[in-house]
């Protein structure tokens, strides 16, 4: 998706107790606002084949690792 203000640092599944399923997705990204995190998610594959009955936004603390740093 063009959502140039939107960086993604890592993103990968999440899995099911016995690793044989893949039950979500884990998305760090680093954004301007909610809303671009919104309309950034919303114009991803994901968001456009409604693939998860529930998305949580929720803020990020970089403690260690942040890129760049």
């Amino acid at each position: 998706p063009e959502h140039p203000d939107v960086v993604v640092h890592h993103a990968g599944p999440t899995l099911s107790d016995d690793s044989a399923a893949i039950v979500g997705l884990v998305l760090i990204a680093e954004a301007p606002s909610l809303e671009a995190t919104r309309a950034f998610l919303a114009d991803s594959p994901y968001g456009k084949g409604d693939v998860f009955a529930d998305v949580q936004i929720r803020p990020w603390e970089w403690r260690t690792g942040r890129p760049g740093s």
